[in-house]
């Protein structure tokens, strides 16, 4: 699925999509679909500038590093409320590569995730 509304003001043009594999882990009840799911963090990074702009600009980094440039990976953790889905927090899985800002992990929890806990 790839996101086609994004704001104009970005530094660089980028393509946000979620990954074919895209891991799902729901540790709470939730009777939604993958789509809505994958909708759900697309919208929520489309709508959240200065997030989404960090993003672009670690893509527009890679671009113009000299050699492979890879790929960089990121956790987003937010409350599910900002993302209009169940339980309390949402934790997202981000890759950042030349082409594209990636969603690539979505969970779903009941607490707040512990630092180091469920990589």
């Amino acid at each position: 699925m790839t996101y086609h509304n994004l704001p104009a003001q970005l530094p660089a043009k980028v393509e946000l999509r979620t990954a074919d594999g895209l891991r799902i882990r729901v540790r709470i009840p939730c009777d939604l679909d993958r789509a809505a799911l994958e909708y759900a963090a697309l919208r929520f990074l489309a709508h959240n500038p200065r997030l989404l702009g960090y993003y672009a600009m670690q893509s527009c980094r890679l671009r113009f590093e000299k050699g492979r440039g890879g790929s960089q990976r990121f956790r987003c953790v937010a409350p599910a409320m900002l993302l209009e889905l169940p339980g309390s927090w949402v934790r997202l899985g981000i890759s950042v590569n030349r082409e594209a800002v990636t969603v690539t992990a979505l969970e779903l929890l009941a607490d707040y995730p512990r630092v180091g806990a469920d990589r």
